[in-house]
Parts: structure tokens; sequence; C-alpha cells
């Protein structure tokens, strides 16, 4: 499994650093950061939806 991915995670990563970071972990701490508060993983789908928005975004997103 990639670094950094919880067990059971997705398959959507974003690799930065030499490290592969759960996409939507990255897309819930840049929320927290932006909006001075917490979104719960289940209230937004990943996959997809959130590679989307961060290759938007400029990262690079790789799926396993």
């Amino acid at each position: 499994m990639a670094s950094g991915a919880p067990k059971g995670g997705g398959s959507y990563f974003v690799r930065f650093d030499g490290r592969e970071l759960p996409a939507k972990r990255v897309l819930r701490d840049a929320y927290r950061h932006a909006n001075e508060r917490e979104i719960e993983a289940k209230d937004f789908s990943g996959g997809q939806f959130v590679a989307k928005i961060l290759q938007r975004l400029g990262f690079e997103v790789v799926v396993h």
C-alpha cells in the first residue's frame, strides 16, 4: 500500500514530495485549512470527484 495510506483506504492518491497521500484526506485537510472547520469524509464522495478537484489545483493524482 502507498505511503501514508490508511488501511482500507481508497485508490486515489496525491503524489507530493516523493510520497503518495490519500486524495480525500488531502482535500479534507485543505478544506479545514481554508475554512477553519472540519468536513467529514462521509459528507462528500471521493474517487474521481476528488481527483478532478485536486488536478485542477495542479496536483498530480495517481490511481492504484
